[in-house]
């Protein structure tokens, strides 16, 4: 988390500031009998929109709904993440994401953490002054994330 903010707190403000939300279905590499439902918050400024539409974003993911494991325990997926994030400049526009999280799965008691990769895409469409988006996303090799967002 501190890494997040330390990053997004050293890029100049020169390009636009981006708040986005997302929310879906967290499907986590563990056992289960059902997906944590997932909420994340970003945060992103543009850092080139010349030659493409690129942005620097960092992500806090939690879990706001608990899943179950197979043995009936909760299941929760917590990520925290920078990514680089290309947008395409049309009103029906296409995403690409990549970048370093830190992640944690908490099944029970028992508590995993792991670093590594995220990529991802999505498409979406936008509508007066927000963006709407459907995405996927890899989570470096422990969870997909296939989430509806709105960004402003």
């Amino acid at each position: 988390m501190l890494l997040v903010i330390t990053m997004l707190a050293s890029v100049p403000a020169a390009g636009e500031m981006h708040l986005g939300v997302t929310t879906g279905r967290m499907s986590v590499d563990v056992s289960s009998s059902s997906a944590p439902k997932n909420m994340a918050l970003s945060l992103g400024y543009e850092i080139d929109t010349r030659l493409a539409n690129l942005r620097l974003v960092g992500e806090i993911n939690r879990t706001v709904s608990r899943g179950k494991t197979r043995g009936g325990e909760g299941l929760e997926f917590e990520s925290d993440g920078i990514y680089l994030l290309f947008k395409t400049n049309r009103p029906l526009y296409f995403t690409l994401r990549g970048g370093v999280v830190q992640d944690e799965i908490i099944t029970g008691a028992t508590t995993s953490k792991d670093r590594g990769f995220a990529i991802g895409g999505g498409i979406g469409v936008i509508s007066g002054r927000a963006r709407i988006v459907i995405e996927y996303t890899k989570i470096a090799g422990d969870a997909d994330y296939l989430s509806l967002g709105l960004e402003f």
